[in-house]
């Protein structure tokens, strides 16, 4: 089977997955999806070696599609009974402020707008449960369980939504990769913790020292990657020099030994030629060149190509 027929493949089966689950009530979360999957698939005739190139995970965006749909849903339905309901308290408090006779019929309101008002909060409940869910399914599949920085899944789509605007309305775009220097040595010096602590302070230090419009990802091991919207070359560069100083000034202890660790840096600027399945993929090879000659020139310093 080529991509294409994988691609279908797996939207029909997950098309199926959704279909089975909302007559049988079911909650889709991971695990029970990709039970599901294999259990579809095999129905609707696929083989083990079939299931074996399918990319299961891919439910993810559909299902995160699917929990935000029905939170709009359910917030729209919320809004417009919130909106008639206050329409009904209106107009009755309009109708009993001059025609008020009885304490009965104060009852009956107030009664009305406690039922309403419960329902509401109960509804509100709901949504928070919704919300937590759809927040925890996100932070599950699109990021590092270890630094926190959104993994290579995410990467994707924000290059692809960023390479967009750069072809659509020539907006620049860079990005740049920073991987620690010998960090292989940290782990046997130090151990694997102190590594994962070296790891987990860089990377706070590259999502905290970021703008807002940029986006900070682990892409592996100790590498890190930074995409850099309405950046041009030079001032992706600028940024990587202050990524890579703050870096060199980090300081680590293990016991009573201090130690401290660089990072080397490639830095590139997209161009609309660049494109592969709406990725810059050539971009990408020259960040990877770039760190290349950084490190090739004696670590520590920032390359761009």
């Amino acid at each position: 089977m080529n991509k294409l027929d994988i691609d279908i493949a797996v939207k029909n089966i997950s098309s199926e997955v959704y279909k089975f689950a909302q007559e049988h009530k079911k909650r889709l979360v991971p695990t029970t999806y990709k039970t599901l999957f294999k259990k579809i698939a095999k129905k609707l005739g696929f083989k083990d070696k079939d299931l074996e190139m399918f990319d299961s995970g891919l439910f993810v965006e559909n299902q995160q599609k699917t929990l935000e749909t029905k939170r709009s849903e359910d917030l729209s339905k919320v809004h417009s009974s919130i909106s008639e309901k206050v329409k009904q308290l209106l107009s009755a408090t309009s109708q009993y402020s001059n025609k008020i006779k009885t304490s009965k019929k104060l009852s009956e309101l107030s009664n009305e707008t406690i039922q309403y008002l419960s329902k509401l909060n109960q509804t509100k409940e709901r949504l928070k449960g919704d919300e937590k869910i759809l927040n925890n399914i996100a932070d599950m599949i699109f990021k590092d369980p270890l630094t926190g920085l959104l993994n290579r899944r995410f990467m994707n789509m924000v290059l692809k939504r960023e390479f967009y605007r750069l072809k659509r309305y020539s907006i620049p775009l860079s990005v740049m990769i920073a991987d620690i220097d010998r960090f292989k040595n940290v782990n046997d010096t130090y151990g694997h913790i102190s590594g994962d602590i070296v790891l987990s302070n860089i990377a706070e230090l590259l999502r905290d020292s970021s703008r807002s419009s940029d986006t900070a990802v682990r892409y592996g091991g100790e590498e890190m990657i930074v995409i850099c919207p309405a950046t041009n070359r030079e001032q992706a560069m600028i940024l990587a020099e202050k990524f890579r100083y703050c870096i060199s000034k980090l300081k680590f202890q293990v016991k009573e030994k201090l130690f401290s660790v660089t990072a080397s840096f490639g830095v590139t600027e997209c161009k609309a030629e660049d494109e592969q399945d709406e990725i810059p993929v050539k971009a990408l090879e020259r960040m990877d060149q770039a760190l290349y000659q950084s490190k090739k020139n004696g670590r520590n310093k920032v390359t761009a190509l």
